[in-house]
């Protein structure tokens, strides 16, 4: 799909959710289920961009930069964090 379309994220999203289709916002990091959140994570790209969303541990932590509006108080974080 065309960068900044939504349509690598909707494709996703039909996988983990093959029943249904679920609403969701393509400007989002974060997809909440009713058993899961999924966490959508900006990595390099061809063109140079970085972001500082960090893997390590040979994958297994993630350092993640949520959008300015999550916080430690948000009841989303709070859900992953719990």
């Amino acid at each position: 799909p065309p960068p900044g379309d939504g349509g690598l994220k909707a494709a996703v999203v039909r996988a983990l959710s093959p029943v249904s289709n679920p609403k969701f916002s393509k400007m989002s990091g974060i997809q909440e289920w009713k058993n899961c959140v999924a966490l959508y994570v900006n990595v390099g790209d061809k063109n140079g961009n970085t972001y500082e969303n960090v893997f390590t541990r040979a994958g297994s932590q993630i350092t993640w930069f949520a959008q300015p509006r999550q916080n430690e108080e948000s009841p989303v974080i709070q859900s992953i964090v719990a």
